[in-house]
């Protein structure tokens, strides 16, 4: 596998994951699902996280009941897909 092959895998296997934990989030929050929720490519990777600016409510969400770990439990899911994804391209695995 080249470098740039390997490169182009993570690259889609991350945005194909930031997809599907997108659907994931909580329904009824307004703009934190679709507007909110972002992904970037950094220069040393990816940076995934709420806007607060567009949807300041969102640090709110862990104290109801409903909602509660909402975060934690995307980011957890999203890692092993994300794992299972890259399984043989890469050697990072997930505890």
């Amino acid at each position: 596998m080249t470098r740039d092959y390997i490169i182009k895998r993570i690259e889609l296997a991350v945005i194909k994951n930031y997809k599907i934990m997108q659907l994931e989030l909580p329904v009824k929050t307004g703009r934190l699902r679709m507007r909110s929720f972002k992904l970037e490519r950094t220069a040393k990777g990816w940076k995934l996280y709420i806007d607060l600016q567009i949807a300041p409510y969102a640090i709110y969400l862990d104290s109801k009941r409903k909602t509660a770990g909402w975060w934690q439990i995307a980011v957890m899911n999203f890692m092993r897909r994300l794992t299972l994804d890259l399984q043989g391209v890469t050697n990072v695995g997930f505890a």
